[in-house]
């Protein structure tokens, strides 16, 4: 059970492939294989001391992954064995403060300066 302290915490979400971890080139990599970017876990466990920290990944979404009890087991270990402090795990976008992740697109409300940020971005 969530202490009341963190219960009480504004909540975040953080990626795990490719925020967390280096994405590798073969999804099936083992996990005592994956590599952390730098900082991640210096960094996840100073916002884990204002925040509660989400960490999503759609390893463990049972629409897409047939095994994802097991990657539940797998992410958990991994994130547990690296240090990282985290409070819940899960496939689906939850509602948050903040997202934190690779391929996010700040959005303010004009779509005009959105399509031009996606437009630069595809041509970089």
């Amino acid at each position: 059970m969530k202490n009341k302290h963190r219960a009480k915490l504004p909540k975040i979400s953080i990626d795990f492939d490719d925020t967390i971890i280096e994405e590798p080139e073969d999804r099936n990599t083992s996990y005592n294989k994956l590599m952390l970017l730098p900082n991640a876990r210096e960094t996840i466990n100073y916002l884990y001391e204002k925040y509660q920290i989400i960490i999503i990944t759609s390893r463990i979404n049972p629409d897409i992954n047939q095994d994802y009890l097991n990657q539940i087991e797998w992410v958990e270990w991994f994130l547990r064995d690296r240090g990282i402090k985290f409070d819940d795990l899960t496939p689906f976008k939850p509602i948050v403060k903040y997202n934190i992740d690779n391929k996010n697109v700040e959005f303010d409300g004009d779509w005009v300066k959105l399509r031009k940020v996606l437009e630069r971005r595809e041509n970089e």
